[in-house]
């Protein structure tokens, strides 16, 4: 079928709009005339007669219309104002029986098919229609036109339209003898006036039909791209033509084969075939299980793919004091990322006494882990001897006890603080000479932690590294 003209796609699918029958007023004036004397009618239309005061209005015959006679034919008598609905179609004769000598008369004609006739659309193209025919010339061209018939019935204001056995139903509104209107759904309104043309005077556009050839059947390509002129040199070339066949190339896909040597003579059949479940398998690439979706995976199961497929797990290392990186080949320190940050301990402020004065060496390894105790060791510097005392720490790093050995003079107090300056340690010695202890840091968190041997000769401090 060929494709539906703008002017009557527009009303498809429709919704019937119901049209008002159109009212005509007729006028009995003082002058013995019937204004207007000569009305032309739609079916349904209503004919209001008004200033019968003196005048009436009666149907005759047309031989006694003809006669200026005043007999009834039985049809509309008006004595009075009034009103008259015409349901058939034909032409109404009346007069005026005391003035018809005078030539007080007038004709109504009710028209059955009103739109017949030529007309122009304002959407720029021009629209004919016969008892039975609706033409539409479309001018989508300057020079040219293209053509689109119909056969149609009109049924009242409703009328069909008919296309190879497709309908589309419109709805014909404001019906004048110079125009009408045609209603789509959402109100859509095509306008037509009267109008008069020779369409031989017009110049048809030339649109030849072409044709191509698909599994030896020949096709109508109404654009004119096809591959033969002429649907003659189609068939004979088709049936010299390898027929198209198709292959499954991998699950879900079909190919099509030019040179007739597919599997399948048609794509539905390859479909079936093709188109089966895939079941679920998978590859190690990369050392990551990939499903290749095509179910020709080495392994059957995701859970048997990971434990074949030698795959890197992240760790992590770490490179400065809270700083964690990610190593993607496995060789880091660390496990999980809250295992780093919690052994990636942030550098604590520690002091060093240098002349007389405390610094911080940014680094965490100075002496007092205290600006007070810094200070406090530091004024008394030229009366105090430091790390006098020859010390042996073992292991250190430790990750619990540290075994401590040094040689005294005097009695001597060893206290151990942490990053904060608070005491997890202290022990006093009474003897002189050779001391060994173990310190005990076992239920403490890892760190770095100071160690201070008081004696009366001076102050020795110590880093402890627990890990």
């Amino acid at each position: 079928m060929k494709p539906l003209y703008t002017l009557v796609v527009l009303f498809f699918p429709f919704i019937s709009i119901a049209q008002s029958p159109t009212s005509h007023n007729v006028d009995a004036s003082d002058y013995n005339v019937f204004s207007p004397s000569d009305l032309t009618i739609n079916l349904g239309d209503t004919v209001y007669f008004e200033n019968l005061s003196t005048h009436n209005a009666v149907e005759v015959s047309e031989e006694t219309y003809n006669s200026d006679g005043t007999a009834s034919n039985g049809g509309f008598e008006l004595y009075s104002d009034g009103y008259i609905v015409f349901e058939e179609v034909g032409t109404h004769y009346y007069v005026c029986t005391p003035h018809v000598q005078m030539g007080m008369k007038g004709t109504i004609t009710v028209q059955g098919n009103p739109i017949q006739g030529q007309w122009y659309a304002d959407i720029g193209d021009y629209v004919e229609i016969t008892s039975n025919n609706f033409t539409i010339y479309i001018f989508d061209e300057e020079d040219c036109y293209e053509i689109e018939e119909y056969t149609y019935e009109l049924n009242g204001n409703s009328m069909t339209l008919f296309d190879d056995g497709f309908e589309i139903n419109v709805e014909v509104l404001n019906i004048t003898p110079s125009s009408f209107s045609l209603s789509g759904p959402e109100d859509d309104i095509i306008n037509l006036e009267s109008a008069t043309f020779d369409a031989s005077e017009w110049v048809e556009c030339d649109n030849e039909s072409s044709w191509y050839c698909i599994n030896e059947s020949c096709f109508e390509d109404m654009d004119g791209e096809g591959e033969f002129d002429s649907l003659e040199e189609c068939e004979f070339m088709c049936e010299t033509i390898i027929q198209i066949t198709y292959d499954c190339i991998s699950a879900g896909e079909c190919l099509v084969v030019m040179d007739g040597s597919g599997e399948f003579f048609t794509y539905e059949e390859c479909e079936a075939s093709c188109f089966g479940v895939v079941e679920d398998s998978w590859n190690c690439n990369n050392d990551a299980c990939v499903d290749p979706l095509d179910g020709s995976g080495n392994y059957q199961s995701l859970e048997e793919c990971e434990a074949n497929c030698n795959i890197i797990e992240v760790t992590f290392d770490c490179i400065s004091a809270g700083i964690c990186m990610e190593v993607m080949d496995g060789t880091g320190e660390f496990s999980s990322i809250d295992e780093c940050l919690t052994n990636c301990i942030p550098i604590e402020d520690s002091w060093n006494c240098i002349d007389d004065a405390c610094l911080d060496p940014l680094d965490g390894s100075g002496e007092f882990s205290t600006l007070n105790d810094c200070e406090q060791v530091c004024q008394n510097i030229s009366s105090i001897s430091e790390n006098l005392i020859d010390v042996s720490i073992f292991p250190n790093p430790s990750s619990n006890i540290f075994n401590l050995e040094f040689n005294s003079d005097s009695k001597s107090e060893i206290i151990v603080t942490n990053v904060l300056g608070e005491q997890v340690y202290i022990e006093s010695t009474q003897s002189i000479g050779d001391f060994d202890t173990q310190i005990d840091l076992s239920n403490y968190s890892t760190g770095v932690y100071n160690l201070t041997i008081k004696t009366s000769y001076g102050i020795s401090n110590h880093k402890l590294i627990l890990k």
